[in-house]
């Protein structure tokens, strides 16, 4: 009985569907096997400091009206925990923006009425990766927002 059905199956062509059974079902293995790793292991998230350093002790607001093409105030409020403003710190805001051609802008806000203020001109609308870094000697926050500038007319 099965040498009768394993000559049946290797006369003519009758082995090639077997094959890509196997191949198929393989994949399907070394895919699952893939996904495991994928799903069991670190998710590749990288920081420069320890994640307490990136909190800080300080709290980071940013208030900004993006519009593509045009200087928009922005405003940051640092402030300690107990919501007392920072003073005397440095902060800047930087604007990136990844496509074909990667544009990055950058500004260094000014402290008034006990907030950091600046304007912000961003020469195309879409999708922009904005970062605020405020140091004070040793002492550091930061945060990192996207925003979606709506597209303005450009001068």
């Amino acid at each position: 009985m099965l040498a009768a059905a394993r000559t049946w199956f290797l006369t003519g062509d009758r082995w090639i569907p077997a094959l890509f059974v196997l191949f198929f079902v393989g994949l399907a293995v070394v895919e699952a096997r893939l996904i495991h790793i994928a799903l069991s292991t670190s998710t590749g998230l990288v920081t420069d400091q320890p994640a307490a350093a990136v909190a800080g002790k300080w709290q980071l607001d940013l208030d900004v009206a993006p519009l593509a093409g045009e200087a928009v105030p922005v405003r940051v409020r640092v402030r300690e925990v107990d919501g007392r403003s920072v003073r005397g710190a440095d902060v800047r805001v930087v604007a990136e923006r990844a496509s074909r051609y990667a544009q990055i802008v950058s500004v260094a806000l000014q402290e008034q009425d006990g907030a950091y203020v600046g304007a912000l001109r961003l020469p195309i609308g879409g999708t922009w990766d904005i970062s605020v870094v405020a140091e004070r000697g040793d002492e550091r926050a930061t945060m990192a927002r996207d925003i979606e500038v709506a597209a303005g007319v450009l001068p």
